[in-house]
């Protein structure tokens, strides 16, 4: 079959939200034998990273830059880039009008068109779902994939937000998420897919007789696995770019109410925050048992070393591909629901879920000072996720996905 795969970052196994299209793209053409061109964005700046391995499983690639500035972040130009599409007159007078969309690319755009024109193709898949505005000019079957149900993660943010301004852009997400949902519909794309129930329930609500399947997240088995290193003990690692909103939320909360309450038990403990820069968070700088790392190449030693996996998030849904990693590793986690959301597991048995901050903190306490309950815990962790959610699993359900869709026949 032949699919022209969109993707909104470049796909890469090292970074959350790329990850996803990485293990996808590799199983369908190594295990499936498809015929596969990637389209994607990508940093300007940045040398696409695992762009040789990528090249073992799409026959073409071709990549778009995302507008930078000097004297900018890359978020800052992306989000300038944003506005300047939104107000030019092309999407201004277009019937498709792109609100706040920082995965619109007019260059991508012409991109997706050539292809289309030079080639027959079976099946478009896209991904995230900010890059439906790629597939509103073909009637091509088209599968969007938005993994979780962003509107209700931007509503959560929105009413969580102290600082006005920030409030009002969480809810300017909220509605842009919501507004592109809807057209999306209008659209007819044939197949939206979720990595959970929850997510799927979310968006069945609010849209009726939307035809939306679930493709779990999932992990590398073999890759993070229990490696044998001296444990640091007694530490904690949370890991998450600090320029996701949902991760800055997660770790102030965590640094404010959680972690003081750990210490004032452990004195000699360690957080490990893993993961790229972003916003500053002062409270990361005002104790040095704090420990930010910034980015790298291979989290698995920073898990191995680690004595629990802490994942306190506050709001958002979805799979957290953190937690499924840490637990393939054989790592016990303590999370809150949010952190442990979409997720088929037992609590007290797979996972710990405490929500308030005096119990969390409590329950990593006892989890610290009782080896045999870490090991029991994390051993548990890891039969679940090699049972429930490798990527071969994820990546055979997409596959009959795609040949159903192609086929054209509605799926459920």
């Amino acid at each position: 079959m032949k699919i022209l795969f969109l993707a909104g970052e470049f796909p890469t196994p090292v970074l959350a939200e790329p990850l996803r299209d990485f293990n996808f793209l590799k199983i369908l053409s190594r295990k499936y034998g498809h015929d596969i061109s990637l389209l994607t964005l990508k940093e300007k700046t940045r040398e696409p990273r695992y762009a040789d391995d990528l090249t073992q499983y799409c026959r073409r690639i071709e990549t778009v830059a995302v507008p930078e500035h000097k004297g900018l972040s890359f978020r800052s130009a992306r989000e300038l880039a944003t506005l300047r599409n939104m107000f030019s007159p092309r999407n201004v007078f277009s019937r498709h009008h792109a609100f706040l969309n920082t995965f619109y690319v007019p260059a991508l755009q012409r991109k997706v068109r050539k292809a289309l024109s030079q080639e027959s193709f079976d099946v478009i898949y896209a991904h995230p779902m900010n890059m439906f505005f790629y597939l509103l000019d073909t009637d091509l079957p088209r599968v969007l994939d938005c993994p979780d149900a962003a509107f209700n993660q931007f509503y959560q943010l929105s009413r969580l937000e102290k600082n006005p301004l920030r409030k009002m852009a969480q809810w300017l997400l909220y509605y842009r998420v919501k507004r592109d949902l809807i057209s999306a519909r209008q659209a007819k794309i044939d197949l939206f897919t979720v990595i959970s129930p929850q997510e799927r329930d979310l968006l069945t609500a609010y849209l009726p007789g939307l035809n939306v399947a679930v493709t779990p997240n999932g992990v590398d088995v073999d890759y993070f696995q229990p490696i044998s290193v001296t444990e640091d003990f007694p530490s904690l690692i949370f890991v998450g770019s600090m320029h996701v909103s949902n991760n800055i939320t997660a770790v102030i909360s965590f640094c404010d109410h959680i972690y003081p309450l750990i210490k004032r038990q452990l004195p000699e403990i360690k957080l490990y925050i893993v993961g790229r820069h972003g916003e500053e968070i002062p409270q990361l700088a005002l104790d040095s048992s704090i420990l930010p790392t910034g980015f790298v190449d291979d989290v698995r030693p920073y898990l191995a070393r680690a004595s629990v996996f802490v994942a306190p998030m506050v709001s958002g849904g979805g799979i957290k591909n953190k937690v499924l990693e840490a637990m393939a590793m054989g790592k016990p986690v303590v999370a809150t629901s949010a952190g442990a959301s979409g997720l088929e597991i037992v609590p007290g048995k797979d996972i710990l879920i405490r929500d308030d901050p005096r119990e969390f903190a409590a329950q990593t306490v006892e989890l610290l000072r009782n080896k045999p309950l870490r090991q029991k815990i994390g051993n548990r962790a890891r039969k679940l996720v090699v049972g429930h959610y490798s990527w071969e699993r994820s990546a055979e359900i997409l596959n009959d996905l795609l040949h159903k869709v192609a086929g054209g026949e509605r799926t459920r």
